[in-house]
C-alpha cells in the first residue's frame, strides 16, 4: 500500500476563500443599500391627541412672523472697510460684534443678513461672519443679487 504524498493530501483539504468573501461582500453591499436612516417615528412628534380620543387632533400651523432682519452691510474704501448695521455706520469689526452681541440679547433668532459688496477682502468677510457667530446668532446668511 502506497501512501499519498503531504502535498496532495493539503490540497484536497485546502478551503477556497473567494466564493464566501464574494458573498460577504454581496450581502455588505446589500445592507448598506436598504438601510434607511431616519429618526425612529416614536421620537418624531404627532398630531394625535394625548386624550385617547377618536378625533385627530390636526395639527396648528405655525407661523413665525419675521419681525425684523438684522442686516451688515460691508463695501470696501481704499484699503478701509466700512461697515454699517441696519443702516448705521459701525466704526469697527468689535464695535460691529458688541452691537450684534445687544441685539443676540433680545432674540438671537434675527437672522443676521451679509450684505457684502465684491471687492471686500475675505478675511473681513470672515470677521463679520465670526462676530455674528460669537454674538450668537443661528442664523447668518449672505445676501445674492438676482
Amino acid at each position: 500500500m502506497k501512501i499519498p504524498h503531504s502535498s496532495v493530501m493539503q490540497r484536497e483539504l485546502g478551503i477556497s476563500m473567494t466564493p464566501m468573501i464574494d458573498v460577504v461582500f454581496l450581502l455588505l453591499v446589500f445592507f448598506v443599500c436598504t438601510a434607511s436612516f431616519q429618526i425612529a417615528e416614536s421620537v418624531l412628534p404627532s398630531p394625535l391627541a394625548s386624550t385617547g380620543s377618536t378625533q385627530v387632533a390636526l395639527p396648528q400651523e405655525e407661523q413665525k412672523i419675521e419681525l425684523e432682519r438684522i442686516i451688515v452691510k460691508m463695501k470696501q474704501q481704499g484699503v478701509l472697510t466700512q461697515l454699517a448695521l441696519n443702516g448705521q455706520p459701525c466704526a469697527s469689526f468689535e464695535r460691529l460684534t458688541e452691537l450684534l452681541t445687544a441685539l443676540a440679547t433680545i432674540d438671537e433668532t434675527f437672522p443676521v443678513i451679509l450684505d457684502i459688496a465684491g471687492d471686500v477682502p475675505l478675511g473681513s468677510v470672515i470677521d463679520a461672519y465670526d462676530g455674528g457667530r460669537v454674538a450668537g446668532f443661528q442664523q447668518i446668511q449672505f445676501a445674492a443679487n438676482k
